[in-house]
């Protein structure tokens, strides 16, 4: 075995490390959504569904996103999520509130990066999160 072998094996390990950090998250996050457990067990990813207030949602994609926010929340990176959270719980906002308002933000950027074929602006994202 060559030294290049060590490398795959260790960047497998990582992304694998990834994906059940990834999947833990998301099973909480399932958790904490009961009102999807059925529907997810029920539907395809691609399908929606209607909330309290009759709005459309992805179960798949709302729940992908709070991955992707509790991943930024645990290892602090971008520092200013964490201080965003901190902030609007510290003023009374639910935890899980607190999440959504932030995840707006991410969510609208994110679909600027698919949508108009440019990268993550983070300077942005912490200008957005200064104003909740």
């Amino acid at each position: 075995m060559d030294k290049d072998d060590d490398i795959l094996d260790e960047d497998d390990d990582s992304v694998l490390d990834e994906i059940r950090l990834d999947e833990e998250i998301y099973a909480e996050q399932l958790e904490l959504h009961p009102e999807y457990q059925e529907f997810l067990a029920t539907s395809g990813l691609d399908e929606t569904f209607l909330d309290e207030m009759g709005q459309e949602v992805n179960p798949h994609l709302h729940l992908m996103t709070h991955v992707i926010l509790e991943k930024q929340l645990r290892f602090n990176d971008p520092p200013f999520v964490r201080q965003t959270i901190g902030r609007l719980e510290a003023r009374g906002v639910d935890p899980h509130e607190a999440r959504h308002a932030v995840m707006t933000v991410l969510v609208e950027l994110m679909w600027e990066v698919v949508t108009q074929k440019r990268s993550f602006d983070n300077k942005r994202y912490e200008k957005e999160l200064k104003k909740l």
